[in-house]
């Protein structure tokens, strides 16, 4: 049975808060954590809050707790965000934020499917004669990129990836020696190892082993039709599970908290790459090990996002490099993710990658995904490293993290970007070769560089509040139709969007992105406020027109009143507006 992406995405299940005590000078922070709890749980649930456990984040984040219900207590969505507003009242807590996943643990792999029903596997009969002569070549997106004529110079030894994923299973393909055992985990539930059972019940790992093998699999084949080599084969990895089953698209069944604790194990465990093949909702508490990573030197790359129209977390963030995907004819795979906020486009579409079939056979066999593009430039990232060497990079750039040189020229090098881009595909296609073969910049050209850039697409976006908050995600349509369309939802006049928006644009971004009909009917009001009544949208391998005229969708501020899981307090500034 099918299952629309879509429809997976609505699932929200509350996983956790995570709080930041407003100062770290008090005298005991998990005691006033303590107190904050006890006093959102009261007035929220009506309960103690004895049987709650509260975790510290981690040591270099002092003052940052996860509060998590006890086995067996549903939160609610509205319920969740509710606890949140509570804890943002103490006095001792600078921000609260609840944390969600989806609950995928039930939907088979390949049982995804896209809105225009098509799936992110190719999981046919007569899958081999479905894919182009190009595609039939397992090589094909190394040789896109340049990856072979990188490897003269380097092939990625002693450079270490984190990949937080959902594990791995032992294959042929994947170089047991390079997978360092000593140093894996189970981030999720805190299982020994994060290695996968090779069974049809529990089959999450194939996400990390495929992700894991464009990375670094090794050159030893299969067969010579199927077989897959890593664009970094000598580099090493540290797998990390952050999700049982079911492959992490979108927020999935780790929640940003999972992956945050991972990205804190890499830092701790002296990665020096972290390849992030999953996306989801931002969380601060996550971009702050994020920043953490970048300041210790750690190239850092994300997947832009699939189906869904927005570039996803940890994507979004300025620390890291967004990736895009593109098909083996350089045009833009129609279900990635597109936007201002994409660095660089990598190939994502029917990549060859490792994994298990249905019988639990070892194979070779492509896939798509915004997983593989990211992939495959994290692959890159690890040739850079080793061409010219971490030592004396680190030793070029004392005064700057190593991701600011290397993002500049990873984009600086690319080749042009897919054939009808619309400018929402970054600088273009990687190229590997052009990459290793750059002239290092000097750290003031670089320093000089990012002073005048400011990171731009994501601080603004961190600091944002209001609708600009909301102008920062949706950053595909004109800002100042997302205003026309936020004031229809609202039925405000625009100059008081800000203040009725104010504390509480989180849950209605929340909202917006996990529901497909309220985004789909602000799409539509806030392209048709442009008064040109089109949308400009990828569909096949085409770009098409869709018409949305401004009467033919709903009153968006009915939409959003009807939306579940509304907590009381945007209820009540939607009936106080």
């Amino acid at each position: 049975m099918a299952i629309n992406l879509q429809d997976v995405h609505t699932n929200a299940e509350f996983d956790a808060l995570t709080i930041e005590i407003a100062t770290a000078a008090v005298a005991d922070p998990q005691k006033e954590a303590i107190n904050a709890l006890e006093s959102a749980v009261s007035e929220v649930l009506g309960t103690g809050a004895e049987e709650w456990t509260i975790h510290p984040v981690h040591a270099s984040a002092p003052g940052s707790f996860d509060l998590l219900p006890p086995e067996g207590l549903e939160i609610t969505v509205t319920q969740a965000f509710q606890l949140k507003y509570a804890l943002e009242q103490q006095p001792a807590i600078s921000f609260a934020e609840a944390l969600f996943e989806t609950n995928m643990d039930d939907i088979p792999e390949g049982a995804l499917e896209t809105a225009d029903g098509t799936g992110l596997e190719s999981f046919g009969l007569d899958w081999w004669n479905e894919l182009s002569d190009t595609e039939q070549d397992p090589m094909w997106s190394l040789r896109l990129i340049d990856a072979d004529q990188a490897w003269n110079l380097t092939k990625g030894a002693d450079i270490r990836v984190g990949h937080p994923d959902s594990g791995y299973i032992p294959h042929t393909e994947l170089d047991d020696g390079r997978i360092l055992h000593h140093l894996e985990i189970d981030a999720y539930d805190g299982d020994e190892g994060a290695h996968s059972a090779r069974n049809a019940d529990d089959r999450g790992g194939n996400h990390g082993l495929s992700t894991a093998s464009v990375i670094v699999s090794g050159e030893d084949k299969l067969s010579q039709e199927q077989f897959v080599v890593g664009v970094a084969p000598q580099a090493e990895i540290v797998p990390m599970r952050i999700t049982k089953k079911g492959p992490p698209i979108f927020f999935s069944r780790s929640g940003p908290r999972r992956v945050r604790d991972a990205v804190y194990h890499a830092i701790d465990s002296e990665c020096d790459v972290i390849s992030m093949s999953m996306g989801g909702l931002g969380d601060r508490s996550f971009r702050k090990a994020l920043q953490r990573a970048r300041e210790r030197n750690i190239l850092l790359l994300a997947a832009a996002g699939n189906v869904v129209r927005v570039v996803v977390w940890p994507a979004r963030y300025p620390e890291t490099i967004a990736v895009a995907a593109c098909t083996a004819d350089r045009r833009p795979w129609f279900h990635s993710s597109r936007g201002p906020a994409v660095d660089v486009t990598a190939p994502g579409h029917n990549v060859w990658r490792a994994w298990y079939d249905e019988d639990n056979e070892p194979g070779a066999r492509p896939s798509s995904g915004t997983s593989y593009a990211v992939a495959t430039a994290a692959g890159a990232a690890v040739l850079w490293l080793a061409h010219h060497g971490r030592a004396e990079l680190l030793a070029r750039y004392p005064n700057i993290p190593l991701q600011e040189p290397f993002r500049r020229l990873l984009k600086e090098t690319c080749d042009d970007p897919p054939v009808g881009h619309n400018g929402q595909f970054g600088s273009g296609i990687i190229n590997v070769q052009n990459l290793l073969e750059a002239p290092l910049p000097t750290e003031t050209e670089l320093i000089q560089g990012i002073q005048a850039e400011s990171l731009a697409v994501g601080e603004e976006e961190a600091i944002a509040t209001g609708v600009s908050k909301i102008t920062a995600v949706f950053d595909t349509i004109v800002a100042e139709d997302i205003r026309t369309g936020l004031a229809e939802m609202w039925q405000v006049p625009q100059e008081d969007l800000d203040d009725n928006l104010e504390g509480v644009e989180e849950e209605l971004l929340f909202h917006m992105l996990t529901n497909p009909k309220l985004r789909e009917d602000f799409v539509a009001a806030a392209t048709s406020a442009a008064g040109t009544g089109v949308e400009a949208d990828f569909v096949g391998d085409e770009s098409t027109v869709e018409a949305v005229e401004l009467q033919e969708h709903p009153s968006l501020h009915e939409t959003l009143s009807a939306t579940p899981g509304l907590s009381p307090t945007l209820k009540a500034r939607l009936a106080s507006k």
